[in-house]
């Protein structure tokens, strides 16, 4: 599911001419008085995120004290307030990221989302092994980013023949990049105990071969989970030091304000040490895992094990605010298929013909336990994050919440379905409606392999040009927010930004290109991309009177950029760098 709009000429030529900025009409908003500010950024493209544009912020305290001109930040500079020229390039709001899945980078085998063939593959697997001599039959290789839709030929189905090719004994784990499919060895299979009679369990699939033997390929968590819990989980302080890692990385790329899904204890655990020792460098509002059927069977110990592990582990700057990811369904690409659709898939019948199949796709969670798992939680003040890519699921993901809202009238806590890769047009307002926020990756909406070769053809032309509906949700009034998913791929703020305008894959070598925009009609402004990636996730994690804009009374979370985004052409925007990433008014990643 790395399941992965253009300016008009009059949006391009409504750059604002900064010296003719009316500073003095917005006055009483634009500045405090007090003594010299701490910090100035002047010189620049300031994007403030309230409609307005500036030239200059000056901030005291971690507070921005004032957004205007060069002229009128001239009383706020002292003998000790350190001032940055910003040389025309763009100071914006923060990135912020309402779905991102933050786990340590540990040393693995990376296969780095590449689009590769079976015999690829097996070679780059090949080299790690070469790197690691002296391992024996009881040491796991683990292997990360595989592009199980990308692989060449399109719709190739790997089995465990792949992994057990290679020159070794050891137990071979191979984790997809969408997070829903992976791939055992013969050896993995053994250590996990997955035979021919183990069942599927809840929600997952052990893919078989026609004699009901398991293939290696196994499909979402509850399946996936059979091997992984029979690696052994590194050590603390790797975990720490993996997490510390994986925070310079997203910092340094623009993020100031993100919510980590799906944290166990053993996750907790590295957040809680780093956040004691003050080293986080963004705000978290972290999502707790919880799996709904599990949590239905037992509402009240759930409830218990929540609370419990938010009085164990909030620190400073950690807190935990949400339940979540809650899978409504699984991902929509061949061959995986365990998105909820509203519709049958469609296959190919005897023919050659494309007709409606057997299935809509599994649904994991009944309605009923759904319905009485969000309202429970949502009634005990928690947040709940729901993934749902299907129209199927993203329905029932809106009908829990709107039983919540009945039960419980508290729409103050705002919901979340992620990804939304297809809603029915009758659900778009209904987002407005209960106060759901969709966390959306937007740079998914674009023609590459996932779109076309592995969904385009199984959900029919009708449903295709439906996909990823970010203009018409927004015209029905619902709020969208970023949800990158990384590392589904690749955390890339500025490509995010273009790709929601274009709808046009970035430029990139050795991935196959498809021309023209995937759904023309569904591209947003760059103004709206730039507030679903701030302002409107601030929201989301319940940080919109802190951050979210650059304000008077607001913390700096912002970013320098290397030039000035509004006069980049939009197809380059992805070539512009984050120079600089400021949290409260602190230098967190590079150099201004």
């Amino acid at each position: 599911m790395r399941i992965r709009t253009p300016l008009t000429r009059a949006a391009l030529a409504a750059a604002v001419c900064l010296s003719a900025l009316p500073v003095a009409a917005s006055a009483p908003a634009a500045a405090a008085q007090g003594p010299a500010a701490d910090l100035v950024l002047r010189h620049g493209a300031v994007e403030t995120g309230t409609g307005r544009r500036a030239q200059a912020v000056a901030v005291r305290d971690g507070r921005i004290v004032y957004v205007g001109s060069d002229a009128g930040v001239r009383r706020f500079i002292g003998r000790a307030t350190e001032v940055v020229d910003l040389r025309g390039r763009t100071l914006m709001p923060g990135i912020q990221d309402g779905h991102a899945h933050l786990s340590p980078r540990l040393p693995t085998c990376d296969l780095e989302y590449a689009f590769l063939t079976v015999a690829e593959t097996r070679a780059r697997i090949q080299d790690c092994l070469d790197a690691e001599p002296g391992k024996g039959p009881n040491d796991w290789l683990s292997v990360v980013n595989w592009d199980l839709p990308g692989m060449k030929p399109a719709g190739t189905v790997p089995s465990k023949a792949l992994l057990d090719a290679l020159d070794t004994d050891r137990p071979i784990f191979v984790f997809s990049d969408d997070g829903h499919n992976a791939l055992t060895n013969s050896r993995g299979l053994a250590v996990a105990g997955i035979t021919k009679d183990t069942p599927d369990p809840k929600g997952g699939v052990i893919v078989r071969d026609p004699a009901g033997e398991p293939t290696g390929y196994l499909k979402e968590d509850t399946a996936i989970g059979l091997v992984t819990s029979k690696i052994p989980p590194a050590p603390l302080a790797e975990r720490v030091e993996g997490l510390r890692r994986t925070l310079a990385y997203v910092t340094a790329r623009g993020l100031t304000a993100y919510q980590p899904q799906l944290l166990e204890e053993s996750d907790l655990q590295a957040w809680k040490y780093l956040a004691d020792r003050h080293e986080l460098p963004g705000r978290v509002r972290a999502s707790l895992a919880l799996d709904a059927n599990e949590a239905y069977a037992d509402l009240p110990g759930t409830l218990r094990e929540l609370r419990r592990l938010k009085r164990t582990y909030e620190g400073p700057g950690f807190k935990i605010t949400t339940v979540g990811e809650i899978f409504a369904d699984g991902v929509i690409e061949y061959p995986n298929q365990t998105a909820r659709l509203l519709a049958p898939y469609r296959v190919k019948n005897k023919h050659g013909k494309w007709v409606p199949g057997p299935t809509k796709g599994p649904l994991r969670v009944p309605q009923a336990h759904l319905n009485r798992v969000v309202a429970a939680l949502d009634k005990a003040g928690w947040q709940v994050h729901i993934h749902a890519i299907g129209d199927g699921a993203a329905r029932e993901a809106l009908n829990a919440f709107a039983y919540a809202r009945r039960h419980n009238d508290n729409r103050r806590i705002p919901g979340i379905i992620a990804h939304d890769q297809l809603v029915a047009p009758s659900d778009y307002a209904r987002f407005r409606r209960l106060n759901v926020v969709a966390a959306i990756s937007t740079e998914w909406a674009e023609k590459d392999p996932y779109t076309m070769d592995a969904l385009k053809p199984y959900i029919g032309v009708e449903r295709w040009k439906r996909m990823y509906p970010w203009r018409s949700m927004l015209r029905a009034g619902a709020r969208l927010a970023n949800g990158s998913d990384f590392p589904v791929q690749d955390l890339d703020p500025m490509a995010q930004l273009q790709v929601a305008v274009t709808r046009v894959a970035p430029e990139t070598n050795g991935v196959r290109r498809y021309e023209g925009p995937l759904n023309a009609r569904e591209r947003i402004s760059l103004t709206d991309a730039i507030r679903i990636h701030t302002a409107d996730t601030a929201y989301l994690l319940g940080l919109q009177r802190r951050t979210g804009t650059l304000a008077v009374g607001k913390q700096l979370d912002a970013i320098i950029l290397s030039g000035d985004l509004r006069r980049t052409p939009i197809r380059k925007v992805r070539t512009l760098q984050v120079r600089a990433t400021y949290v409260g008014g602190v230098l967190r990643a590079g150099r201004p």
